[in-house]
């Protein structure tokens, strides 16, 4: 008796589940917007490019818990609030 695998490469995230990624670069356009941060300003505080934090917040760049403690400490919030409702 032999067995035999078939692999299947199956997408990143299924198309009716929301891209995390995406859905966090949203939030942080918003809570940035809601301190009337600029771009600049924003990733100025958190040592990045202004580029880079466009990345971000288009869910083109993934992030680890070092940026996001990051970014949430320059946005004055705790890193559960910065990942709340995602």
């Amino acid at each position: 008796m032999s067995l035999s695998l078939c692999y299947i490469q199956a997408p990143a995230y299924a198309p009716s589940i929301p891209n995390i990624l995406t859905e966090f670069g949203v939030r942080l356009r918003e809570m940035r917007h809601e301190r009337k941060l600029s771009e600049v300003d924003l990733a100025w505080r958190i040592g990045i490019t202004r580029a880079h934090l466009q990345d971000i917040e288009e869910g083109a760049e993934t992030i680890d818990l070092d940026m996001l403690s990051m970014i949430s400490g320059a946005l004055n919030i705790s890193v559960s609030t910065a990942l709340a409702g995602l």
